[in-house]
């Protein structure tokens, strides 16, 4: 489509860029004329839209005097523009501008626009200026008027109303004129009472109008006439009510709200008269039976209802029959009457209400066929369900469930005695009761559903409902239950009620009661089966238990706590028992026994594969029993029998079937091939009876079809689910009976499927009406579908949905007509798959004649169900990518479907289109797609009726939306030239809707193609925005959608800010606004998406301020799509721009409005649908992350306040001593919405509102988690006086009380919440310090508190899964070190112990296999229970045996020997916990063997599981194995592989230590378990998972037994050193890496151990030296890249610092390599040498670089190179002494050659200090490599030369260096060093020591001076002595000092000659003549020795005199006790 084919006032891409020069006249005040004038008439009405939007904020912003000046001007610039042809958005931004003009200046010309409006429509529609759309400007001005200035205008009321009056004898202006006197009415209120008759008399008129529209705003402005004047509801009741009921005959949807809004407020205004402030009473005053009657008639009667003071025309036009629209009507006007009312008054009159809404069902008029029944039983449903849900708090609905039974049990007129027998029981009537059952089962069914839904509503909180005011229910010897409450009693009547419905309801309310409380389902199945055995000669009783039964066994695999699988094959045994007793009982039993047996079996079937298995065989029996064996036997059979025996074998067949069905849906794992052919047997037998069914019935009676419908339904279920493979041979004769099925051959009804719609698109909801699905009524708006019994579903259809059918909600199966060709229609899509070409085109031409031989209705009928059925098809061919077949399938099909595209009825149309949609894809023929596309356009070319145009226009919607954009692009012209010029036309709405439905499925499909398009489409979706009535609102749907395709066309192309897209993005925020203006709910949830979608897009065009407030609001509506579209959209902003939403919010919220985070926690309590409610969740969670860091109170004390919220107001106690609501209620308030009214209710909050509140507290620890402050006191005191803030630690307190309130709760799952966060807190803040304590923490003040909470969890009626966590956060405590004190520690212990006492007591009787001693729980909950205890038994362990060199954390205050204390918590129980530990590790590993190794396993059961429930618990194993893997570790290396004093419990008499053989299965399963786990790809995900195995593995090798078994196998070590090298680089834990490091050293010394066999090889996989040195590689590697060929060069990374731990693990990798060399044999280690000396040097040079580049981890680099140089000297001396040939010498030489090259930088340390330890460490391990005369001999000894000679450091240690090498043991070589450097050191010391300058160059030389007296000790003889000494003493004496001098003298001098003298006072004594003879020799010596000998003397008196008197003063004697608190400031 071209431009030449554009319309005139569409607008395109040229015009659009002109629209930005809009802006310079949108600022002013006054309207531009000339720019006005000059624009294209396709421009104005735009621009004027955008002036008149921007206005009102104009004025606002403007000064007064300005607008004074042009406010005359601007009035009648406005005025003029009543004779413009304005829309309705046009219209409504004009009269917003009169009102802002008025309220913000002058309003002396208000009465002139008034008086202009009212002689616009006093003119006549043919004179000039009175058009119709000058009419509806002046009356949308009237309205905004007299609703925004109310009084001003009061003057002109009469005329206005007159003329208002008159001027609805238009038709097109009624419904406007009627929102413009509502709106007069909201203004003026009580004011305009002397108009209130002659507008009720007008809206009399018009609530029966024609037009639905019409009727919908007299139905809103009557409303507001009740509200404002109380004559109709004191005077006219009667016909106003009437009136009100026939508006509702032929309703839609918007019709029927505001109808059950008027009437609602109508009634409750009546009950609440004499409070009216308009009038007095001055009549009686109506009782409340009475008002509420004004209801029930309507529902009972319809429209007939008080026509006797009606006028003689409404009872003319009333019908005679109660019409369905008008009950649903009621329904709501029901529930809106009770929100009016409020909770309070709803329980101060609780039975009343309640009988009242239960008589609705007794009149027989709601109850005459079974359809109504059915209808009205869900309208009841509906009121109670609403109004107790939304209304009630928990307290009030347990009331309310009381007030229930009673009716229940009061209806139940029967009583049960005992036969004369004893054992039989009967059923009798009552005297007293009332026997009409058949009137009375439809208010028991509402009864007992709505019991259901608030026993599940309150939880384990309805408890004493069932047990009366006992813990627990008992059973006596018969089963029956005693202290039962009165749920149970009224259970057991209804059970037994003749009412087949009645019964089903009792039994779903039971499975609900199961649900809500899981403790008691065993007891509840107890009862039933004790009742079934008691009750065997009653068929009431006898159906009713056994359904019950059946409802509770489908309970059980969605309960939390489970069932005994031993009950459960009690109930699989009963069930066969009365299939075998059916055969011997008498006719009235036959048939409730066979229906009870297959009922339970199907129950039984629902339990799951693990269950079933072990009775497979048994089933299959009974499956094959219950047909003929062959055909002969099925021919006898036909022959035999009477109706009442084929009524037995039919139920027989159809429960068999019904069983089959759920073993295959619950078990398809077991449908293997040997059971899906012993399945078959029954099922082709059953296929075999289908064509002999008809003959059947014919024989016996029409009473058997029932019957055979139930049969054909069960077969083709089952069939749905069994592949096609398996009964392909037989699907001609299927297909048969199928397509008979649904082309109604053989069945005279005209019965249609009811999945016609869900076959069609769910975009398509607008043209189907199927939104209405996605309501709030949808329950009960479901039954005004056109569909064959639409939302006619219930129990009596189809029993076994008690357990198929998810407890969730309500089951509601199809009547059995409709059920069976649904089921034959979802057969035939999967058969048709492998149908071939040829009878594929048999089937559709067999389709057509089937259709054209119909007629009318039935015609009809047959088509919906073809049409469904090849909808299947297709589906079925499009999911498994096959194709139609030949052209000749796609003509037939074509020719089918074709027909249908311009039927009357919208659905078919629809269908139709979809079919062909999807016959054009799964064709794949372009010439096909081409020739259907021309058909259509051929059609909407030529053809003038509106029908064909709808169905052909859908044909081009669904052609795009199937076929795709580039496979219809060809064709994407020419539809969208045509769409867009059908689309203009509105003359036809009908038409328009469907073309703008395909209009917007073609933009969504198109994509980039669509792009060309998206400029006429969207200026086309403008004009049609401004144009088109409002009253044409599913136009208005379609044309949101087609806004939001475009949005999505251009998608990230609206943040462009080039002129044309500018233009675009203004024209779709302009639209967005309009359409978010209009009045339907279903537009406006469009128009929140496509503004949704612009955020998302171009986030900055969308002002958030001016649209948080309307979503906020939207919240609030009472339609359910508008509040999803609400939150939806929250959602995303919150997700997006979490802290500018809640700005906003918290800006524009006054202190009148409930905050943001209330009105959403609000929500949660009323709310049911599941997508909200998560909305809702995320948008709380979004915004809890964001900004709980900044403000964490803010968001607990909003927690706290729903946790600790008060309960609910009751009748006695709403009001307080002065009547008004007390202030702290008003955080409890909670948003019921009905309609327009928001109603304000005192409830509590809900539990799961409540759990939902601890979620979002352990959600602001977690983001609070990263942050230091928030979990350390004295740091968020420093912070809070610095920066201000928040943080968690200063609320520790309300932390601790959120989660005892959620842990002390009475709902389970809340208790479980509070649990988690308890465990939560106690993780957090185990470490937080007590600043004001200091040794203590502050969680050390909670522990009350803490035992508190836990205490009741270990209580014997505590559920197991409650125990079980309260022991993970037992432990969790105890684990911590918060309790320092052994008696605190005691108290939670001794929880532990009390739940280890029981796992003992259960043990030991499961031993003793005592029969009659059962757990009332599920196998697998058991299993939970026990791991749970033995893991938290576990972690404490665990935490002792890591805390046990700990002196003083877990000791008592008077213990002597805390680690003692401490292990005494659990030393007493090892012996038991060791044997339940192994035991649980075996489980475990049985439960992980692979299918291959299934022989392995226990025949029965592990020690803590059962086979049944084997895949069950598999999770619990893997969430508690580590820990209890890790404690047994610990157990074993400390006990058990060792000597124990276990007590004989453990061991057999006499034997103290384990076999052997046990001792190695304990080893390796152990091992095996850690070494498994270890190796799985997935463990990387799990970094506590490996830390925990490795951390076992590492107490395990660690001991003496497990080495030496280590040692005996090579390859389990290697298998270990691979699996710690694969670790090592996948792992970048520093914890972890540590522990592998430990364990490649643990396995190197096991096999060091053990040294007779050396390795003779080194290579990979096959060398445990090779796994370790490949180990050690990968350590060091980070630090010493060189070791890889790809990386060289002397410096060491570059990357980030190393942390010290990362020095330390290379520290400890390298101390194991001497283990690897030690391994080897000699042969092998001169292979190995090179490379270990070349990682040990490379690491010190790599060490020491880091080492000068990190200072801080001076001492930590410093402490590996140390240990680096000893295990060097470790490798030299290995390789020295096994050295038999000289190769390690050679190369050890060789080593030490490369590191004499000093100026080589590969190997040498940059660190000369490091150097000489080096070369020292090697000469000292083995100096035959450098041998003197050699040199290497002068190069060494160059060295230590030069570095005498160098700085004070390096003379350090070079001395000391010296000093190892003249130590050495092999004496030439010391003697060799000492002649070499012992000058050196001699010279050193007398340069040095005179010169002494510091206190480093005096420790050298005192150092060497200690050297050179190790000398004088070295030397033998006495002559060399004395020359050594003659040496000696002359240097130390040159070395002192005169005593006049000694005081300039620095330190560091003065440290030499106090050490010098030291040395020769030390040295005189022990060698006295050559002393003597030497000092003799030199009188200068002598002499300079006595001066300092003196001076030495008199500085010892000052010292001592010093001392005595200073001493003590400067250092106090520290006190033997020390004290826990300063006392220093104490006065």
């Amino acid at each position: 489509a071209g431009r030449g084919a554009s319309v005139p006032g569409v607008l395109w891409l040229e015009d659009l860029i002109t629209l930005s020069h809009f802006d310079l006249a949108m600022g002013k005040l006054l309207f531009d004329e000339a720019i006005y004038q000059s624009l294209p008439q396709g421009k104005k009405s735009l621009f004027l839209f955008q002036w008149l939007q921007r206005l009102p904020e104009t004025i606002r912003h403007c000064e007064k005097v300005e607008l004074s000046e042009d406010q005359k001007q601007l009035e009648e610039q406005l005025r003029k523009f009543f004779l413009e042809p304005l829309g309705p958005p046009a219209r409504h931004q004009l009269a917003s501008c009169f009102t802002v003009i008025y309220r913000t200046g002058k309003s002396f010309s208000l009465h002139e626009t008034v008086n202009k409006c009212c002689d616009i429509l006093k003119t006549k529609t043919d004179e000039v200026g009175s058009s119709l759309s000058s009419k509806l400007v002046a009356i949308e001005v009237l309205g905004e008027i007299f609703e925004q200035l109310g009084g001003m205008a009061g003057s002109s009321l009469p005329e206005t109303v007159q003329v208002l009056m008159k001027s609805m004898k238009v038709t097109e202006l009624r419904s406007e004129v009627l929102n413009t006197l509502r709106k007069l009415l909201v203004g003026l209120g009580v004011s305009s009472s002397s108009c209130h008759k002659d507008i009720y008399k007008c809206v009399r008129t018009f609530l029966v109008d024609r037009s639905l529209f019409v009727r919908c705003s007299a139905a809103k402005c009557a409303l507001e006439l009740i509200r404002c004047s109380s004559f109709i509801y004191m005077q006219d009741v009667d016909s106003f009510c009437s009136l009100c009921f026939k508006s509702l005959e032929g309703s839609n949807y918007e019709l029927r709200c505001s109808i059950a809004q008027l009437l609602g407020n109508f009634v409750a205004l009546m009950l609440k008269q004499p409070q009216h402030p308009a009038t007095k009473s001055k009549g009686k005053q109506m009782s409340i039976e009475d008002c509420l009657n004004v209801l029930s008639t309507g529902f009972v009667r319809g429209a007939t209802g008080f026509l006797k003071s009606g006028t003689s025309e409404l009872r003319a036009a009333a019908s005679t029959s109660p019409i369905r629209e008008v009950r649903v009507g009621i329904t709501q006007a029901y529930t809106i009457l009770f929100a009016e009312l409020g909770g309070v008054w709803l329980e101060k009159h609780l039975s009343v209400v309640v009988k009242h809404v239960l008589d609705l069902l007794a009149t027989p008029k709601t109850t005459s066929t079974h359809i109504d029944a059915v209808y009205s039983r869900k309208c009841v449903s509906f009121i109670l369900k609403t109004t107790f849900r939304c209304l009630f708090g928990e307290p009030t609905q347990i009331i309310a469930a009381r007030e229930l039974l009673q009716v229940a049990k009061s209806l139940c007129g029967v009583k049960v005695v005992k036969g004369q027998d004893d054992t039989d029981w009967a059923i009798v009537t009552s005297s007293g009761g009332s026997n009409n059952t058949s009137g009375n089962q439809h208010i028991l069914v509402c009864c007992m559903l709505e019991v259901g839904r608030l026993v599940q509503a309150v939880n384990t909180a309805a408890l004493p409902l069932l047990v009366g005011d006992h813990a627990t229910a008992n059973l006596d010897p018969d089963g029956n239950a005693t202290n039962s409450g009165i749920l149970m009693e009224a259970l057991d009547l209804v059970l037994k009620s003749s009412s087949m419905a009645a019964r089903l309801a009792a039994a779903w309310c039971m499975r609900c009661v199961a649900k809500a409380l899981p403790s008691q389902l065993y007891n509840l199945v107890s009862v039933c089966v004790s009742r079934l055995e008691q009750s065997k000669s009653s068929p009431e009783a006898v159906s009713g238990y056994s359904q019950a039964l059946a409802g509770l066994l489908g309970n059980v695999k969605g309960s939390d706590l489970g069932l005994p699988s031993t009950k459960a094959k009690k109930v699989l045994n009963i069930a066969e028992e009365f299939l075998q007793s059916a055969e011997r009982a008498g006719s009235a039993l036959a048939v409730p026994y066979t229906q009870a047996g297959w009922l339970l079996i199907g129950a039984f079937c629902c339990l799951g594969a693990n269950l079933v298995r072990g009775q497979l065989t048994q089933l299959v029996v009974l499956w094959r029993n219950s047909f003929p064996h062959s055909v002969k036997d099925a021919t006898v059979e036909q022959a035999k029998g009477n109706s009442q025996s084929w009524v037995v074998t039919l139920e027989g067949r159809a429960g068999c079937l019904s069983s089959i069905l759920s073993f295959l849906k619950s078990c398809p794992e077991l449908l293997l091939s040997d059971v899906l052919k012993r399945i078959m047997l029954p099922i082709n037998s059953a296929i075999a009876m289908l064509p002999t069914l008809p003959a059947i019935v014919k024989s016996h009676g029409m009473q058997l079809k029932a019957s055979t419908a139930m049969v054909r339904l069960r077969l083709y279920q089952c069939l749905f689910y069994i592949p096609l493979t398996s009964y392909e041979h037989l699907l001609n004769s299927i297909l048969r009976e199928l397509v008979a099925e649904f082309t109604l051959t053989d069945n005279p009804a005209d019965t249609t499927t009811s999945l016609l719609r869900s076959m069609c698109h769910h975009d398509d909801s607008i043209i189907l009406g199927s939104w209405l699905e996605e309501t709030d009524h949808k329950d009960i708006e479901e039954q005004l579908q056109p569909n064959s019994a639409s939302g006619s579903g219930t129990f009596e259809h189809d029993p076994t949905c008690v357990y198929a059918h998810d407890s969730s909600s309500v089951p509601g199966p199809l009547p059995l007509g409709v059920a069976v060709i649904d089921a034959s229609v979802m057969l035939f899509g999967k058969a048709f798959l492998n149908v071939s070409v040829k009878h594929r085109l048999q089937l559709l031409s067999h389709f057509s004649e089937c259709i054209k031989q119909a007629k009318s209705q039935r015609q009809q009928a047959i088509q919906i169900n073809i049409f469904t059925a090849f909808l299947a098809a297709l589906k079925s061919l499009i999911d498994s990518k096959s194709s139609m077949g030949k052209e000749g399938t796609l003509e037939s099909a074509y020719a089918l479907v074709k027909g249908a595209l311009a039927s009357n009825n919208p659905i078919l149309r629809c269908a139709a289109g979809e079919a062909l949609g999807r016959l054009l894809q799964v064709g794949d023929d372009a010439k096909f797609i081409a020739k259907v596309a021309q058909a259509s356009f051929d059609v909407l070319k030529t053809s003038r009726d509106a029908v064909s145009r709808t169905g052909h226009s859908l044909v081009l919607g669904c052609l795009h939306r199937y076929v795709g954009g580039m496979g219809s692009g060809q064709h994407l012209q020419a539809t969208v030239g045509i769409l867009h010029a059908l689309a203009q036309d509105g003359t036809v709405p009908l038409v328009q809707v469907w073309v703008l439905h395909a209009l917007a499925l073609v933009a969504d499909s198109g994509g980039p193609l669509f792009r060309n398009y998206v400029e006429q489409t969207l200026t086309l979706t403008l004009s049609l925005l401004m144009s088109v009535p409002l009253s044409h609102v599913e136009v208005h749907q379609c044309l949101a959608k087609c806004l939001s395709a475009l949005i999505t066309t251009l998608g990230p192309e609206l943040q462009v800010s080039s002129p044309s897209i500018t233009a675009l993005r203004q024209v779709c925020l302009v639209c967005c606004e309009i359409v978010q203006q209009h009045p339907d709910a279903v537009v406006q949830s469009a128009a929140i998406g496509c503004l949704q979608q612009v955020q998302l897009y171009a986030p900055q065009f969308v002002s958030l301020p001016s649209l948080l407030p309307s979503l906020i609001n939207s919240l609030d509506s009472s339609h359910l799509l508008l509040r999803r579209a609400s939150a939806i959209c929250l959602r995303q902003f919150c997700q997006r721009e979490p802290k500018a939403v809640w700005d906003i919010t918290s800006s524009s919220l006054d202190g009148q409005m409930t905050s943001l985070e209330k009105k959403l926690l609000a929500m949660l309590d009323v709310e049911v649908d599941e997508e909200l409610q998560f909305n809702v969740k995320e948008i709380m969670f979004s915004v809890v992350t964001s900004l709980a860091p900044e403000d964490p109170m803010h968001w607990l004390l909003l927690c706290n306040g729903v946790l600790s919220a008060a309960n609910p107001p009751t009748a006695q106690n709403a009001a307080g001593p002065s009547g008004k609501e007390t202030e702290e209620d008003e955080d409890d308030d909670t948003r019921f919405t009905t309609g327009e009214a928001v109603v304000l209710t005192k409830m509590s909050p809900r539990w799961p509102t409540k759990v939902f509140a601890v979620d979002c507290s352990r959600k602001i620890y977690a983001v609070c988690k990263n942050s230091t402050a928030h979990f350390d006191l004295g740091l968020a005191r420093r912070y809070l006086e610095q920066k201000g803030g928040d943080y968690l630690v200063m609320h520790l307190s309300e932390l601790v009380r959120t989660s005892f309130i959620a842990a002390t709760a009475n709902v389970n799952q809340f208790r479980l919440a509070g649990y988690q966060a308890l465990q939560d807190v106690i993780e957090l803040f185990a470490a937080s310090p007590d600043p004001d304590y200091p040794g203590h923490v502050l969680l050390e003040q909670y522990q009350a508190q803490v035992g508190a909470a836990l205490r009741p969890a270990f209580s014997p009626d505590t559920p197991p899964h409650v125990t079980a966590m309260a022991c993970q956060v037992c432990s969790k405590w105890l684990g911590s070190g918060i309790s320092r004190d052994i008696n605190d520690l005691r108290r939670f212990q001794q929880l532990l112990v009390t739940s280890l006492d029981k796992l003992n007591k259960d043990n030991l009787q499961q031993l003793a296999e005592q029969p009659g001693v059962t757990s009332i729980y599920g196998e697998a909950v058991s299993t939970l229970e026990s791991l749970a205890v033995l893991m938290a038994w576990a972690d404490l362990y665990i935490k002792v045996a890591q805390e046990s060199s700990t002196v003083g954390t877990w000791t008592s205050d008077n213990s002597q020997e805390g680690q003692s204390s401490a292990l005494d918590l659990v030393n007493p129980h090892l012996s038991s916990l060791s044997r339940y530990w192994l035991s649980a590790l075996k489980d475990y590993a049985c439960l992980n063997l692979s299918p291959q190794l299934s022989t392995q396993l226990p025949p029965n059961s592990g020690s803590f599981y059962s086979q049944e429930v084997a895949d069950q618990v598999k999770p619990y194993y893997n969430d508690c194995w580590p820990s209890i893997l890790h404690a047994a570790a610990i157990w074993l290396h400390f006990e058990g592989f060792e000597e124990t004093s276990e007590s004989p419990s453990q061991f057999p008499a006499g034997q103290m230590l384990p076999k052997v053989d046990q001792r190695n299965d304990r080893f390796f399963l152990t091992l095996g378990l850690a070494i498994k786990a270890l190796c799985t790809p997935t463990v990387l995900d799990s970094p506590n998972l490996i830390q925990s195995c490795l951390l076992a593995l590492e107490a395990i090798l660690s001991s003496q037994f497990a080495q030496v078994l280590l040692a005996g196998d090579t390859q389990l070590g290697i298998e270990l050193l691979s699996m710690c090298h694969r670790l090592l680089i996948t792992c970048s834990q520093p914890a972890i890496r540590k522990v592998i490091v430990q364990l490649v050293s643990l396995v190197g010394q096991a096999f060091n151990k053990d040294s007779a066999d050396l390795e003779s090889t080194a290579v990979p996989g096959k060398s445990v030296s090779f796994g370790i040195i490949q180990t050690v590689a990968c350590c060091l590697l980070p630090i010493v890249p060189t070791l890889t060929s790809e990386t060289s060069g002397p410096v060491a990374s570059q990357g980030k610092p190393f942390s010290e731990e990362d020095v330390d693990l290379a520290s400890s990798a390298i101390a194991t390599l001497p283990c690897a060399f030690k391994l080897c044999s000699t042969e092998v280690a001169v292979h190995m040498l090179p490379s270990l000396l070349y990682m040990i040097l490379s690491a010190i040079k790599h060490l020491t670089v880091l080492k000068q580049k990190s200072p801080q981890l001076s001492l930590t680099y410093s402490r590996a190179i140390s240990n680096a140089v000893g295990t060097l000297g470790v490798i030299v001396s290995a390789a020295s002494e096994g050295d038999n040939n000289g190769k390690s010498v050679d190369i050890l030489r060789s080593s030490f050659r490369s590191l004499l090259q000093v100026d080589d930088t590969s190997l040498v340390p940059d660190d000369r200090e490091t150097l000489l330890v080096v070369l020292a460490t090697f000469l000292k391990a083995n100096a035959v490599m450098c041998t003197p005369s050699t040199d290497l001999f002068d190069k060494c000894v160059a060295l230590f030369k030069e570095a005498l000679g160098s700085n004070s450091k390096m003379e350090m240690k070079a001395i000391q260096c010296c000093a190892s090498l003249f130590a050495h043991p092999v004496k030439y070589v010391s003697v060799s060093f000492i002649h070499a450097l012992g000058p050196s050191v001699v010279q050193y010391v007398e340069d040095n020591g005179k010169a002494c300058t510091n206190k480093e160059v005096a420790a050298s030389v005192m150092e060497a001076i200690k050297l050179l007296e190790y000398l004088v000790q070295l030397v033998d003889d006495s002559s060399n002595r004395t020359r050594m000494l003659s040496l000696l003493i002359p240097l130390l004496i040159s070395l002192l000092v005169d005593s006049e001098k000694s005081s300039s003298f620095s330190n560091g001098r003065g440290l030499i000659h106090r050490h010098a003298l030291e040395r020769l006072k030390l040295m005189g004594p022990k060698y006295p003549s050559e002393f003597k003879s030497i000092v003799a020799t030199d009188p200068q010596l002598k002499k300079r020795l006595e001066t300092a000998l003196k001076s030495s003397q008199e500085a010892g008196k000052d010292d001592k005199s010093t001392s005595s008197t200073g001493a003590f003063v400067r250092q106090p004697a520290q006190p033997t006790i020390k004290l826990k608190m300063d006392f220093s400031n104490f006065k």
